[in-house]
């Protein structure tokens, strides 16, 4: 691992003037990975926005890949489905699991604020970035409900059949 120390400055820099930084072009997982998390830690979802939104920003693909597939994580996790299932550990205290709801929900609100904003820009970039994650937000559902039909059917309810075995 390389020895720079990342800064918000310096990741602006090289946003958008093409600054060099060791880790993201080092090749490495490891550097890659400190470098998404110094960007995270650094920057918001709102700022993720503005990068991809502007098409002077050379790292633009960068951010528009990092808020996509946050959007699509977020829709594929399906928000409204936040319970864990207890398998091993069983279910966890109801103020964690509350503490743990509303810190998601947090971050899920405020993905959803800045898909709303990119609702009404008009970079074509950001346009289609908007399209598509509705696009794989219909696909999800119809994906889950095929699932959910696909179960349904394997489903042996033979045990509930009076006198069954």
């Amino acid at each position: 691992m390389v020895g720079q120390e990342l800064t918000r400055e310096l990741i602006w820099a090289w946003a958008y003037q093409g600054a060099d930084i060791d880790m993201y072009d080092s090749g490495e997982d490891g550097d890659a990975a400190v470098f998404d998390d110094a960007v995270n830690n650094f920057f918001d979802w709102d700022e993720f926005l503005l990068f991809s939104a502007d098409p002077e920003c050379l790292a633009r693909s960068y951010f528009a890949g990092k808020l996509a597939r946050a959007l699509v994580k977020l829709i594929a996790s399906a928000p409204d489905f936040s319970f864990g299932f207890p398998s091993v550990c069983g279910i966890s205290s109801e103020e964690d699991f509350l503490e743990k709801t509303m810190d998601r929900n947090r971050e899920v609100y405020k993905l959803l604020a800045v898909v709303n904003k990119m609702r009404s820009m008009k970079d074509p970039p950001i346009r289609s970035l908007y399209r598509q994650v509705f696009y794989f937000r219909n696909d999800s559902y119809d994906v889950s409900r095929e699932f959910s039909i696909k179960c349904a059917r394997k489903l042996d309810l033979g045990l509930f059949n009076y006198g069954g075995t």
